[in-house]
């Protein structure tokens, strides 16, 4: 994650959508978000929700970015459900 120490802005969040699937056309690199939601419906929790993804849009960003996302519950007393991080290369805008 971006150090402002050091002069890094770290990247800010415009949007982040959970949906089914994520589609992205190999021509055009455009993504289709599948089946957008906002809450896992259940009868009983603990619950199994076999596969989602997450589609983030993010502005700001510098060279290689570091970033982690967490799945949580509404009470940040439990650990995160899921959590994973990667490395993001955001590209000069002004190339």
């Amino acid at each position: 994650m971006p150090d402002e120490k050091l002069g890094t802005p770290a990247p800010v969040a415009l949007a982040m959508v959970v949906c089914d699937a994520i589609y992205q056309d190999p021509a055009t690199k455009k993504c289709t978000l599948l089946g957008t939601f906002s809450t896992i419906t259940a009868r009983r929790f603990p619950v199994s929700h076999p596969q989602l993804a997450v589609h983030v849009a993010l502005t700001d960003g510098r060279g290689n970015v570091r970033i982690k996302l967490a799945l949580v519950g509404d009470s940040e007393s439990h650990p995160p459900l899921f959590s994973g991080e990667g490395m993001i290369h955001f590209a000069d805008p002004r190339v």
